[in-house]
């Protein structure tokens, strides 16, 4: 008798029951939490000052760019705090900061992500994708080069490629600069 009732009830409601099924997991997967990078537009209104670098550079750091004559610029000013924050308060999770970059690693689903991309002070995300997602552009490179013949075989950057090939990191690995004896801020 049950299984009767079972094998009825699946003959009858068979395109429902697949259809609910598929409504409810598409509903689940939205509600997935996804990491984004966030980049910010400006560093407008900072807590911070180019003019007051011991509020947030070690005295380390100070006196190593002194030595290499590196001067400070808007760019090591860390993160509005105000902004983080704000982001915060749609509740999307931050993760991390780029002070170089302007962003913020955050996460959240796509209803927080909404909220996040509306404040005025955020200019989008990076690759207009998740992070974490199988479409994002990420790339990776280990294959030969000839380049003055300094390395034969490149590093593997995996999914920092992008990031080395902006700051041109993967230029200087050819050259054979490999920042042996210095000390670099992380």
């Amino acid at each position: 008798m049950k299984t009767f009732f079972i094998n009825t009830f699946f003959k009858k409601n068979f395109t429902p029951v697949c259809v609910l099924t598929l409504l409810f997991s598409a509903n689940l997967l939205n509600a997935q939490n996804r990491k984004y990078l966030v980049l910010l537009k400006d560093k407008n209104n900072s807590t911070y000052s180019v003019s007051k670098p011991a509020e947030f550079l070690s005295a380390r750091a100070i006196e190593r760019r002194k030595k290499q004559n590196i001067s400070l610029t808007e760019r090591d000013l860390p993160v509005n705090q105000t902004y983080l924050k704000s982001i915060s308060a749609t509740g999307a999770t931050v993760r991390y900061t780029s002070k170089w970059m302007n962003a913020v690693l955050i996460e959240a689903d796509t209803a927080k992500l909404r909220k996040v991309l509306n404040l005025s002070f955020v200019k989008g995300i990076e690759g207009n994708t998740a992070l974490d997602s199988p479409f994002s552009t990420g790339g990776r490179i280990g294959q030969k080069t000839s380049t003055k013949g300094k390395i034969d075989v490149l590093p593997d950057y995996g999914n920092s490629l992008s990031q080395v090939a902006m700051i041109s990191a993967n230029e200087m690995h050819r050259r054979g600069f490999h920042g042996e004896g210095m000390l670099i801020a992380v």
